[in-house]
């Protein structure tokens, strides 16, 4: 506790003295209200309606709530899991919005899974009593789209992996102002790969091997099946498709 306390009216000035060290409270003629001991440099500046910290600031307890419209970080580059420094990782790291009376959306380092993911969650990543995940791990309920432009995937052995359901159809689909053009899936039915344009087969492979060409072939019998009457023989000639043979 201080032991002093002077006031001195001329200078707007209030130190508070504790065994030689001076915590001075000085109102400036702008407004201000500066708090500073006697051994720093540094501030702690109080408008009317704004405190601005000319220091490090250290925040302790549980919940740190911030009740502004705006949230602006100079950093560029912004520290998660600042606990986790050592040992084998176990939390999760990234962000949760929540949606109302729809699912929560985050995304996430998903440490079970090794992987980034964007998900939809009913956890908020507040409370460990959260059934969804707790304050150090998100729960995913489904998988959310992702858009973006030109992607590069580097590395050795690159790959693209679509990892459906069971009973789902995986593939890719090339689209044109939100139509789709082609997909090229799995159909789980049979594991063929199919070609597709926006509703009709083109190409069927099947996992042996065999090809099957044409309008809406059904599974080749053969190493190449062609589905149609005639074939182009590339010289303004035609001729008679055979079907099927052995």
């Amino acid at each position: 506790m201080a032991r002093d306390v002077l006031i001195t009216p001329a200078s707007t000035r209030v130190a508070f003295t504790d065994a030689g060290d001076v915590t001075t409270v000085l109102r400036t003629s702008n407004g201000r209200f500066e708090m500073k001991d006697s051994s720093e440099s540094s501030f702690v500046d109080l408008y009317a309606n704004d405190i601005v910290l000319d220091g490090d600031l250290t925040v302790g307890g549980t919940t740190t709530t911030v009740n502004t419209s705006n949230l602006l970080i100079e950093d560029p580059i912004l520290q998660l899991a600042k606990g986790q420094t050592t040992g084998a990782p176990i939390v999760d790291i990234g962000f949760v919005g929540l949606r109302g009376n729809s699912a929560n959306a985050a995304f996430i380092w998903d440490e079970s899974d090794d992987a980034f993911a964007a998900i939809f969650t009913t956890g908020s990543g507040l409370t460990t009593g959260d059934a969804a995940g707790g304050a150090t791990t998100i729960t995913p309920s489904g998988y959310a789209d992702f858009k973006a432009g030109t992607a590069v995937f580097a590395g050795d052995d690159v790959r693209i992996r679509a990892d459906g359901d069971a009973n789902s159809h995986p593939g890719f689909e090339l689209s044109e102002n939100g139509t789709r053009k082609w997909i090229i899936f799995n159909d789980y039915t049979n594991d063929n790969l199919t070609f597709k344009t926006n509703s009709d087969s083109r190409m069927v492979i099947k996992q042996d091997g065999k090809v099957g060409i044409g309008p809406n072939p059904s599974g080749p019998q053969s190493i190449l099946d062609v589905y149609g009457n005639y074939i182009s023989m590339g010289d303004g000639t035609y001729a008679a498709a055979l079907g099927r043979g052995n």
